[in-house]
């Protein structure tokens, strides 16, 4: 319907709807785009970025979006040296579409650059991390909200900003002291890995009645607050769209659009979901 779309993520917001529409997501490194005008959640971690039709037009809005002044966008193809598939810790919560799509991802890109498992089990404790810091600064950011205009609010906000009043103040500064510990032991990694490959969401897009899914696949990236593409080309077990992350070194946003310029082209074409035409015998 529109090429660029603007979006912000502090736990998943942009990587699982662009999964579940089968669209391409970019969340840059933190801190790369200007979030004026952007009602904050968690300063910690509030990310503007775009969703769009595919990388090519990703790189067109980063090229304005990246500075105060909009410079030439040039869309380049980069092959990785080496590949990581990272399942995470949370394997156990990826459903059979998600699984199999990962998979598919794997195989696609391990015929032009060598690909293997990546074990982060040492990052285990970056989704927790991640509700602690978040739901503390989400009780700050909408404490006017709480106190003024509580019944407008949404149950889960309000179970939010109840969970972060509940932490102590001392518990939040070590839990910020151990994000910084992880992102300097994530960017070991990428001395390894030019490109990670990891879940974009559960599974496919949940039914209405049961919300807007689980953020688990995205809590650990934006905790450590790396550029992050979601690239479609993947349906489940029901026909819709199921999206795949594409990691890079934080500060290196760059090459990874580049990486993902490459990748798109090996991943299957976008699919295009069929339309529902109810006939009510009328001609």
């Amino acid at each position: 319907m529109i090429d660029i779309g603007l979006a912000s993520q502090t736990a998943a917001s942009l990587t699982r709807p662009a999964s579940y529409c089968g669209v391409v997501g970019f969340k840059p490194s933190y801190g790369r785009y200007a979030g004026a005008g952007i009602k904050g959640l968690a300063p910690s971690f509030d990310t503007l970025g775009t969703i769009t039709p595919d990388v090519k037009t990703a790189v067109l809005a980063d090229s304005v979006l990246k500075g105060p002044v909009p410079t030439a966008s040039t869309v380049k193809s980069a092959v990785p040296k080496r590949v990581g598939v990272c399942r995470t810790p949370w394997w156990d919560q990826a459903e059979d579409s998600t699984r199999m799509a990962l998979q598919k991802a794997g195989a696609c890109l391990g015929g032009e650059t060598p690909v293997e498992d990546v074990d982060l089990s040492a990052f285990k404790a970056a989704a927790d991390l991640h509700v602690t810091i978040m739901s503390y600064e989400a009780c700050q950011a909408l404490g006017w909200e709480y106190a003024e205009q509580r019944a407008l609010l949404s149950s889960q906000i309000v179970s939010l900003i109840e969970a972060g009043r509940a932490i102590g103040y001392a518990t939040y500064r070590q839990a910020l002291a151990e994000a910084d510990r992880l992102r300097a032991q994530i960017a070991d990694v990428f001395t390894r890995y030019d490109l990670l490959l990891a879940p974009a969401a559960p599974g496919e897009a949940p039914k209405k009645e049961d919300g807007t899914g689980s953020p688990i696949f995205s809590r650990i990236w934006t905790l450590l607050r790396l550029p992050t593409v979601t690239l479609p080309g993947f349906t489940g077990v029901n026909g819709l769209p199921v999206g795949i992350q594409l990691l890079g070194a934080f500060g290196e946003d760059e090459s990874l659009l580049d990486y993902a310029t490459w990748a798109e082209t090996l991943f299957p074409a976008r699919p295009v979901p069929s339309i529902c035409v109810q006939d009510t015998g009328h001609e």
